[in-house]
């Protein structure tokens, strides 16, 4: 994304809460209810009414129905649990809700919903960055140069995945597909991407927050260390022009460099 601003804010995931241990009486609520404005509505105004202090929601609609999970901090409020439970039940619209107590000391989950999907159906698996800095890390650490190449590789896979998902979508031109790259790998929390440079043989890629380079960083890796995620902007670019490309990474967190930034060479 040309001119891309590094000032954004996390997304929170709504299915997992970790306490506080300030936060006191918080639960969660899943709530399946209709989709019509005036059910979210009801829904949001008694609880406002009643005390109850919305953290954080998750919201998936299928069809004409609602399904939201949130987290709720019932600290002041005007009525106990299950009377607040109680009265969600009552509105217009809602078909079921329960009350989430945390499932371990200040840990609250929403175990209703199995798998994680967008909304066509296409699943995703969240790994926490420290298992992935691990799996990554250690793969170097115990391989050597054979590990480096080994992500290269599955990224590249991964890569020409992402370049056959734009030929789904119609997508067929370098930059438009370098365009939806980068805007996945902002959208699934790999890096923040900008197109410094574009040109028939030569192009360049500033990434922050490269999660790849940041854990190698935290594990004392000095040297470029962005592998897997160079592998699959290899990938995306060779299966979109079927010609071969030489990816370097010039600057890297891992070297001390403010951000990490490729340089790719297109061959032939």
């Amino acid at each position: 994304m040309e001119g891309a601003s590094r000032e954004k804010s996390p997304l929170v995931l709504g299915n997992i809460y970790f306490m506080r241990p300030s936060e006191k009486e918080v639960y969660g609520l899943s709530v399946r209810c209709s989709s019509s404005p005036s059910t979210l509505l009801s829904l949001v105004e008694y609880l406002a009414s009643n005390g109850v202090r919305i953290i954080s929601a998750s919201y998936t609609r299928r069809d004409d129905s609602s399904e939201m999970f949130l987290v709720v901090s019932l600290e002041g409020a005007r009525l106990p649990p299950p009377t607040i439970v109680d009265g969600i039940s009552r509105i217009d619209g809602v078909d079921r809700v329960d009350l989430v107590r945390p499932q371990l000391e200040g840990l609250i989950l929403d175990l209703d919903r199995f798998p994680i999907t967008d909304n066509t159906g296409r699943r995703y698996i969240l790994i926490s960055d420290e298992y992935m800095g691990s799996l990554v890390a250690g793969t170097r650490e115990r391989f050597g140069t054979a590990g480096e190449a080994f992500l290269y590789y599955e990224g590249l896979m991964a890569g020409r995945i992402i370049a056959e998902r734009c030929r789904s979508l119609g997508i067929t031109s370098l930059a438009d597909g370098l365009k939806y790259l980068l805007m996945k790998k902002l959208t699934l929390g790999r890096w923040l991407g900008e197109l410094v440079e574009f040109g028939e043989r030569r192009i360049r890629i500033r990434m922050y927050g490269n999660w790849e380079c940041e854990m190698a960083r935290r594990r004392g890796i000095s040297g470029a260390a962005s592998h897997f995620e160079r592998g699959s902007v290899a990938g995306l670019i060779e299966g979109l022009t079927g010609k071969r490309v030489l990816v370097r990474e010039v600057k890297c967190v891992a070297k001390g460099d403010p951000y990490c930034e490729l340089e790719v060479l297109i061959q032939g």
